[in-house]
C-alpha cells in the first residue's frame, strides 16, 4: 500500500512594514514614556483618580498564580527608563509613532485581545510585555478619543503577572523574543543580543551557554547571535543612522570594512544606498542599493 506523504510546513509569508502614511499628522506623538504618562493622566480627569496606589498590595491578595488575568488601570502600570531599561525598541522615529496611532485607533474599537505582561518591583508593576499596546492607549486619551473611559474598551487593559523567580537575563530574553518585536531594526536586534549577553555575564552564566540560548530563542544558530553582537562595536555615529533608518546590518559593516573604519566615509556609502532605495520604492536599504560593495 502506499504511504501517504507526510504534509509540507506551509511557507511563512513575510509581511513587510508599510511606508509610513506621510497623510498622519505624527507631531502630537509623545516619544517620552514618563511625559507620556503624565500628560494622559491629565487628560483623562476623574478618570485617573481610579488608578489605585494598592493595586500590587490588592493583587498580592486574591493569592492567584500567573495563569491568572488581571484587568488594571492604564495609570498602574510603569516602564522602566533609562540603563534599567528592559525594551530596546526604538519609539522616537516616525515609523512607530504611526503605528501608536492606528494601533491604538484598532484598541479603542476592539479592545486588547493579548494580555500585558508586568512583574512586581516593590509596590509597582512594571511592564516586561506590550509597551507599544500602553502607549498606544495613552495616546488615546491624550488625543482625546475616548469620551467614556468607564464604558470604553480601554478602560482597564488585561495583565499578567510574571513567574516568580525570573532573574533578568531571562526576562530580557523573553522580551527580546516577544511577538511585539517582530519588526524590530538589525541594530535594535543587535541591542537586544548584546544586553542580554551583559546580562549573563553578570550572572555568572557562561559565555558560549548564554549565546546558544539566545540563539535558540530567536530561532536562529550561534552565528547569528555573533554577527549581530559584531555589529554592536560600529562607532555610534552609524548606529545612531542604523537606529532611525531601516539599514540592513550587512550594509554598514560591510562599508565600515570597505571604508577602513572610516565613520563619515561609512555613513556617506549609507546615506548614498538610502537615496536610492527611497528613489526605487524599497522599504529597506540592502547590499543591492550600494553599487560596488560586496557584502562581508
Amino acid at each position: 500500500p502506499k504511504v501517504a506523504k507526510e504534509p509540507k510546513a506551509p511557507k511563512l509569508k513575510i509581511i513587510e512594514p508599510e511606508a509610513v502614511d506621510e497623510t498622519v499628522d505624527l507631531s502630537g506623538v509623545i516619544d517620552d514614556f514618563d511625559t507620556l504618562r503624565s500628560t494622559a493622566a491629565v487628560a483623562m480627569g476623574e478618570y485617573a483618580l481610579e488608578a489605585k496606589d494598592d493595586i500590587v498590595a490588592l493583587i498580592k491578595a486574591k493569592r492567584t498564580g500567573t495563569s491568572q488575568i488581571h484587568h488594571v488601570h492604564p495609570l498602574s502600570l510603569h516602564v522602566l527608563v533609562g540603563d534599567d531599561r528592559i525594551n530596546t525598541r526604538e519609539f522616537a522615529n516616525d515609523d512607530m509613532r504611526l503605528r501608536q496611532i492606528e494601533f491604538g485607533n484598532a484598541l479603542l474599537a476592539e479592545g486588547i485581545q493579548k494580555p500585558l505582561v508586568a512583574f512586581i518591583q516593590g509596590e509597582r508593576l512594571v511592564l516586561v510585555g506590550g509597551e507599544t499596546r500602553l502607549r498606544s492607549v495613552l495616546h488615546l486619551y491624550v488625543r482625546g478619543l475616548v469620551n467614556d473611559p468607564k464604558s470604553s474598551k480601554v478602560a482597564t487593559l488585561p495583565l499578567l503577572l510574571e513567574k516568580s523567580g525570573t532573574n533578568d537575563f531571562d526576562r530580557a530574553l523573553r522580551v527580546a523574543t516577544d511577538n511585539d518585536q517582530k519588526n524590530l531594526k538589525p541594530i535594535e536586534v543587535a541591542a537586544n543580543i548584546k544586553r542580554l549577553l551583559d546580562l549573563a555575564e553578570s550572572q555568572g552564566t557562561l559565555h558560549m551557554d548564554a549565546m546558544q540560548r539566545i540563539a535558540d530563542a530567536h530561532g536562529k544558530t550561534v552565528t547569528y547571535v555573533y554577527y549581530h553582537l559584531k555589529g554592536m562595536e560600529l562607532p555610534s555615529e552609524v548606529i545612531g543612522l542604523l537606529r532611525h533608518e531601516p539599514i540592513a546590518l550587512s550594509l554598514a559593516m560591510t562599508a565600515w570594512k570597505k571604508t577602513k573604519e572610516n565613520p563619515v566615509e561609512t555613513i556617506k556609502i549609507l546615506r548614498d544606498a538610502l537615496e536610492i532605495s527611497k528613489a526605487s520604492g524599497a522599504r529597506k536599504v540592502m547590499p543591492k542599493h550600494s553599487p560596488g560593495l560586496s557584502v562581508v
